[in-house]
């Protein structure tokens, strides 16, 4: 009897501190939502800095599309690709049930006879900071049918935030293997494959999939329960509390300690703990390298891809502020980022550089040389405001019209 009222007691403890954390987790929720509703919605709104910069300065509509931007929210999870938006309308920005994002076409447009042209990219071509009319796109699908005659093109917009150019491979191959076979493809990328390989520290794969894996409770490993617990605790903390970053660092100091503790003596006492700047250090010295290896061996698939289904294709190496000597000044405040970063990017940029040779891929990062050094057309480091897009368009536009049409 003595036992089991022990083993009693045991169990209320237990059930008496499942049942604290539950209410600490739900004291954290609810705070949270209070704090980001306050911030994002009450008279003390936390202001879109970007609204400040130039490109924003006399619209009557900015303030409006980046609240319909935050209110996107996280995309949900997709086979194969990893992720896709969701679905919303808004007044600038609309995406459809399959998760695509409106582009602008021609009101009366025949899709049955119209040449059909599809764009993947990631946030860039997607249009992070433009309406659903001034996206890349759209403007390519106003430059394509304007002074065309009967010919037109029906332009959709395959961009999703954060995908780097395998991705958006498979998602093109994913349209085929439904039936779904353009008349011409256009790949914008660049930005996405760096940051892909400077966070994960591993060459082709999706950028931070791991945690979007987590978040969307799909195809998780689960090895034992208290695993689960800690990934269960870790992801809550990750994504409903707000703490992403500040758990992100001690999770990577916690996993550099741990691999100096396996080491034996003699090798502490000759390596001494895995830092942040030896890990940097290798990046800088194979990554770059590497991630553009990968990028140009996996365009060289859809290379194959277009022989066989016949459609044309052509690929863009997007630019990235700083990148051309008339950045303004806003542009240049743009490429204060984390250590290496910057170093990271160059380097993998100076190699593209000397791919520029080959007849169906372009190098755009200097696009923007010509243009007067007062004018931005950057809202950050890669997403471009209307007149970047624009631009952007407009060459794209040419090269289906000259180069893969053989307009002359």
């Amino acid at each position: 009897m003595k036992k089991f009222s022990k083993l009693k007691g045991v169990f209320e403890y237990i059930g008496y501190l499942v049942f604290c954390i539950i209410i600490l987790m739900i004291i954290f929720d609810v705070t949270n939502r209070i704090i980001m509703h306050v911030r994002y919605t009450g008279p003390k709104a936390t202001r879109e800095p970007r609204l400040d910069l130039s490109v924003y300065k006399d619209t009557n509509w900015a303030e409006e599309y980046f609240k319909e931007h935050i209110a996107v929210g996280h995309p949900t999870y997709e086979s194969y690709v990893g992720w896709k938006s969701g679905p919303f309308k808004g007044k600038y920005i609309n995406v459809s049930s399959e998760g695509i994002r409106n582009t602008w076409n021609p009101n009366d447009i025949d899709k049955s006879k119209a040449k059909s042209v599809y764009c993947f990219g990631g946030s860039v071509l997607w249009g992070m900071g433009a309406r659903d009319d001034y996206t890349i796109p759209s403007f390519i699908s106003k430059f394509l049918n304007k002074g065309n005659g009967e010919e037109q093109y029906y332009v959709v917009n395959y961009g999703q935030q954060g995908y780097s150019f395998f991705q958006e491979a498979v998602a093109l191959l994913l349209l085929i293997k439904n039936n779904q076979i353009p008349d011409y493809v256009i790949f914008f990328d660049g930005v996405n494959d760096i940051h892909a390989s400077f966070v994960n520290s591993r060459v082709g794969e999706a950028a931070d999939f791991s945690a979007k894996r987590e978040r969307y409770k799909h195809d998780i490993e689960i090895k034992s329960n208290r695993d689960y617990l800690k990934k269960f605790i870790r992801g809550y903390i990750d994504t409903r509390i707000n703490m992403y970053e500040f758990t992100r660092k001690l999770r990577r100091k916690w996993r550099a300690w741990n691999e100096w503790n396996e080491l034996d003596d003699e090798e502490k006492f000759k390596e001494g703990p895995v830092t942040d700047k030896d890990r940097l250090e290798q990046k800088l010295l194979t990554f770059p390298k590497d991630t553009a290896d990968h990028y140009f061996n996996s365009i060289d698939m859809v290379r194959k891809l277009a022989t066989i289904y016949g459609f044309k294709v052509a690929f863009f190496w997007q630019p990235m502020a700083g990148a051309h000597l008339s950045a303004s000044e806003e542009e240049v405040k743009f490429l204060d980022m984390e250590e290496g970063r910057l170093e990271f990017n160059q380097k993998i940029y100076k190699i593209v550089e000397e791919k520029e040779n080959q007849e169906d891929f372009y190098d755009l990062q200097k696009i923007f040389q010509s243009k007067d050094k007062n004018t931005t057309v950057y809202i950050d480091f890669a997403h471009m405001a209307d007149l970047g897009n624009s631009i952007v368009a407009k060459k794209i536009a040419d090269v289906i019209n000259h180069q893969m049409r053989g307009k002359k």
